[in-house]
């Protein structure tokens, strides 16, 4: 039988978020032994993945391409493939939750209401419908516990949260929240991870932006 814990421990993942641990390095002058990198550990609070896409959706843009690619005045300027996932990915996540509710209300005969609601409390009813429905409709709960599941993978691996992470110690984004990159920095954009009191702006820099950040300005 499906585990509806699971199902609720996904659902939190996409709109609740969860504290994790990161690694950073940060330099201490010991004086005559010079400069030394040591390792911290600190906990953050991350949003959740819909949020953290609508983030992403919102603020990347070709800014994370070399800006020779911005070098043409009154040029259209295009979203490169990888920026658009996020976007697109939200929006089929928003398809998929709303023809799982669909079915819930035609095969298991629950309430139209439940069917009128945004993507987030849409995904909220999630694990209730599901201890309504799975004596009944067993086959209806496992599509909901796999579609769920898909979202959270999907939306980690948009996100670049399917790697561990590493802090900058030294300089932060434009918008003061920490810096964050995962351990293949070749081909992973540096994000934003928020501060402790602010939740993260969604912001990436791409190459063409980290010798700036490098130098702090």
């Amino acid at each position: 039988m499906t585990d509806i814990k699971k199902i609720e421990e996904n659902i939190d993942l996409l709109i609740k978020g969860w504290r994790e641990k990161v690694e950073y390095y940060k330099p201490v002058d010991y004086g005559d032994q010079g400069i030394i990198k040591e390792k911290r550990v600190k906990h953050v609070r991350r949003p959740g993945l819909i949020e953290q896409l609508a983030q992403y959706a919102k603020h990347a843009d070709t800014g994370a391409e070399p800006k020779s690619e911005r070098g043409v005045p009154g040029k259209q300027k295009s979203r490169p493939p990888a920026n658009m996932a996020g976007f697109h990915l939200l929006d089929e996540i928003t398809v998929e939750a709303n023809t799982l509710i669909d079915r819930v209300v035609r095969e298991a005969g629950r309430s139209a209401d439940i069917g009128t609601l945004p993507l987030r409390d849409t995904l909220a009813t999630l694990p209730y419908q599901c201890r309504q429905i799975i004596d009944s409709h067993p086959p209806l709960v496992d599509d909901i516990a796999h579609a769920v599941h898909t979202w959270v993978d999907r939306a980690q691996r948009v996100l670049g949260l399917k790697t561990s992470e590493a802090m900058f110690a030294d300089t932060v984004c434009d918008c003061g929240g920490a810096l964050a990159v995962g351990r293949d920095v070749m081909r992973t954009d540096v994000r934003c991870a928020g501060s402790p009191s602010a939740p993260s702006c969604g912001k990436r820099y791409g190459p063409a932006d980290w010798l700036r950040l490098a130098q702090g300005v």
